[in-house]
């Protein structure tokens, strides 16, 4: 599974919403996370910052249990207010 697509779906937030925080269309999101194409240096970046994770995390080839851990903290996080 596409990193992109297991962080924001761990929130859990739908392609549009998450377009408008990062400022790309729902369309550039399903695209990130098929892998049609890849979100650029700065995208990466904003979204590394939401989620509190290194941006090296967000290759398209990062496989689900290698960023597991990181979730599980996003959702301890995002959970406890």
């Amino acid at each position: 599974m596409n990193a992109i697509k297991v962080l924001r779906t761990s929130i859990p937030m739908n392609g549009d919403e998450f377009g408008k925080l990062i400022g790309v269309t729902r369309s550039a999101i399903s695209k990130y996370e098929r892998g049609k194409i890849s979100a650029s240096k700065k995208k990466k970046h904003m979204i590394a910052d939401i989620f509190k994770i290194d941006v090296s995390l967000l290759k398209n080839d990062i496989k689900y249990q290698i960023i597991e851990k990181e979730i599980k903290m996003i959702e301890e996080v995002l959970y406890e207010n």
